[in-house]
Formats: structure tokens, sequence, C-alpha cells
């Protein structure tokens, strides 16, 4: 099996907290970084969030900090800090996922870093960005998507669906790999290090590109017969994502409707078309119709049960988990990445073992 770790060279310092940053980071240990996670001395508070009784961590911090190696550190302390200092001293890259100001209360502000360091990648990930009048308000993933528009198109009557899993976290910690993956590419060729300023609101905002074309969204928001949702007669649903023309007319055939294939152009909102459609999907159970469409490639995908997701075919082919974690991904040369050990809490009181990197 070729090496599959990418970032095998790579030492990640990670001080965030909850979802974003330690997602961010645990794709990068997933590709083989040496991660090292700073947590105050009562823990990240996502340790216990919807935890099990009896567990002692909640499966999401297990999932997002597997592979990493926690430190207890208390940055107010003089001797703590001097440790940290030292440790990003030979280290690639830091993620900082404290508000504005935060780090330069405790001593490790951007001009430290430049002092012990000149080379660190360091990357502040946070909720509205270093800069601007939200910079210190606080929010979550419902408020990050709320200000870049996620729920500004919905009709009057109802409130808009909530994002979920968490949007803005999951997109802004790939923004944050992926300019961290960029900084340490021009940091092999200079040596030179830099500071990034990454949004989880600015994020989404920039995936809000169709906003001011309310005719794209109207057409992918339900509007279209040929990109919508249809309940079977055993309450199952079905997704069809015809939006191509050829995909349309095979949809209709295996409906029996051929017919209708020249409404693909109906004016949107194609209300009496969506509603024609929905009473012909209601007359067949969910079977029936995975058995109509399996030979038809019209875009058509059943909605699993919730214990159906990991156990698909295709999930299991892919090796996308393994027990209850879930791998990076893709593929690099055709094979996965190796699954990751648990997190491992370091001794307060143990001495760290400085590895030097590059």
């Amino acid at each position: 099996m070729p090496d599959t770790a990418l970032l095998g060279d790579v030492r990640v310092v990670d001080f965030s907290q909850f979802l974003p940053g330690p997602y961010a980071t645990h794709l990068m240990a997933t590709l083989g970084a040496d991660v090292v996670k700073i947590e105050p001395p009562g823990g990240d508070p996502m340790r216990k969030l919807l935890c099990p009784d009896g567990e002692a961590l909640s499966p999401l911090y297990r999932q997002v900090n597997a592979g990493k190696t926690i430190l207890f550190r208390d940055l107010k302390c003089p001797a703590d800090r001097d440790q940290v200092k030292a440790l990003l001293s030979r280290s690639h890259v830091m993620l900082n996922g404290y508000r504005p100001g935060v780090m330069d209360r405790l001593g490790l502000s951007a001009g430290v870093l430049e002092d012990i360091n000149p080379g660190l990648v360091h990357c502040h990930l946070s909720g509205f960005g270093a800069t601007g009048p939200y910079r210190f308000k606080a929010g979550h993933d419902i408020n990050y998507c709320a200000l870049a528009g996620l729920y500004s198109f919905h009709d009057e009557d109802r409130f808009p669906e909530m994002a979920f899993p968490l949007l803005a976290d999951h997109v802004g910690a790939l923004q944050a790999v992926n300019a961290i993956l960029a900084a340490l590419y021009r940091r092999e060729k200079t040596g030179q290090g830099c500071y990034l300023d990454i949004s989880l609101y600015e994020t989404l905002f920039s995936w809000q590109s169709t906003d001011r074309l309310q005719g794209v969204r109207s057409l992918l928001t339900g509007g279209a017969a040929c990109y919508n949702m249809y309940r079977t007669a055993d309450q199952r649903i079905l997704t069809l994502g015809a939006l191509e023309e050829k995909f349309w007319k095979r949809f209709c055939r295996a409906i029996g409707q051929p017919g209708l294939a020249v409404r693909y152009t109906d004016p949107i909102p194609q209300s009496a078309l969506i509603s024609r459609i929905r009473k012909i999907i209601a007359g067949r159970p969910a079977a029936a119709w995975e058995n109509r469409f399996r030979e038809m490639d019209c875009c058509v995908q059943l909605v699993p049960l919730p214990d159906e997701i990991t156990m698909h075919d295709h999930s299991l082919s892919r090796g996308v988990l393994e027990g209850d974690q879930v791998h990076y991904p893709g593929k690099i040369d055709g094979f996965g990445t190796p699954p990751l050990p648990a997190c491992r809490d370091s001794d307060r009181n143990e001495s760290f073992e400085w590895k030097t990197t590059r």
C-alpha cells in the first residue's frame, strides 16, 4: 500500500474548540499531520456536549479529535505559555479558533509568533472574521447561516429549514484547510509563514452567488418538477435530480408518462406538474420504484432510513466508516487513509517530547 500520509512531516498546533477548528485539524490529521491540540485545564466544552450517560467523552468530540495529542495548558500561566511557545517554534501550522484579541491577551500575538517562528502559518478561524463591527460578536452555525443569507428565501408562512449537518462550521473548516495547504506550499518555496483570517460566515456567504438569481434558486429549491422530492405509497421519500433534459425524459418513461417530457420547460413554479407527479409516485411503494429505476439512469435516489445510512452497499464498498470513525472522504493512489487512533490526553505534568521538524 502506498504512503497516504501526505502531510507526514507537518506539525499542527490546534487552539480551537467545538467543531470548526477541530474538524479542520482532524482532516489534516487524517492526511498524516502531527496534530497537538492545546486545551485549557477544564478541557474543550465539546467533550461533554450531548455525551451519552456512562461515556467519558462525547462521540462527536472523539470523532473530530481522533489521532491528536491533547495537551492541557493554562496560557495564563507563564510556565505553560513558555512550553507552548517552544512547541510553536518547532511547528508549521497554528490554528487559532478564539475570538479576535484573545491570543493577544494570552501573550501569543501575531508579533510574538513572528519572533518565535517566522515560518509559522497562523490560521485564525472565527465566526465573523478578525475585522469589522461583528468581529467580537458571539455566534454559532445558525447565526452565521442567517447573516450569509441561507435563510433569507423561504415561504412566509413557515420557518426556513435549519441547516444540518452544521453547514457554516463545516465549509469554514474546509476553507481553512484549503488556505493552510496553499500557505504551506508557499512556505515550502520561500520559508515564509503568513497570517490567515478565515471567517465561517464569509465562507458561506461566498457560496451564495445565486442569491440575486431568483429563477435559479427557485429551480433548485422545489419550484421544478425535475428537481424535487416525492413521497411513495409507504411514506418513503424519493429524490429526483433530473436537471438535464435527457434524465427528465428517462424519468418520465420510467413512471409510464413519456408525454410529460415536453413539460420540462414549463414556467417555474411548476406546481401543477409537481402535483401530478406526486400522485403518480404515491401510487407505489419504495421497493417497486427502486426496481423500476434500477436500470434507468435518471438521477433518482431513495432517502435511506437512519439505520440504513452507514450500511448501504456503496458506503460499505467505499469503506467510509470503521467502527464509529468516519474515514477521510476520498482515496489516495486508490487507497483510503488508515484509521486514526483515539485522541490521547497527555498528562498535564509530563514533559512533551519535542520532535524536530523541517
